[in-house]
């Protein structure tokens, strides 16, 4: 029925192995009760498996590029 969800976003080479909430406090070192505040406000990808959270590591890599940033280079610098 849902066969093709589960492929949809998957990229070549991208793996979906899915991650529990202790595993991502491990990878982001930060804690689960922040974890479970981003979730609560929607604010990183995750999965529902009834009441389990999971979420997959590839969408989590994507997740933290969305957030990285990175200035640019002033135009004028200092002194200048």
């Amino acid at each position: 029925m849902h066969a093709n969800s589960a492929t949809r976003d998957q990229r070549p080479g991208e793996t979906d192995e899915l991650l529990t909430v202790k595993e991502l406090e491990a990878m982001l070192k930060i804690d689960a009760k922040t974890i479970y505040g981003y979730v609560q406000k929607q604010l990183i990808p995750y999965v529902r498996i009834q009441t389990n959270l999971r979420f997959r590591r590839a969408e989590i890599f994507e997740w933290i590029e969305q957030q990285t940033y990175r200035p640019h280079l002033a135009k004028h610098r200092a002194g200048s």
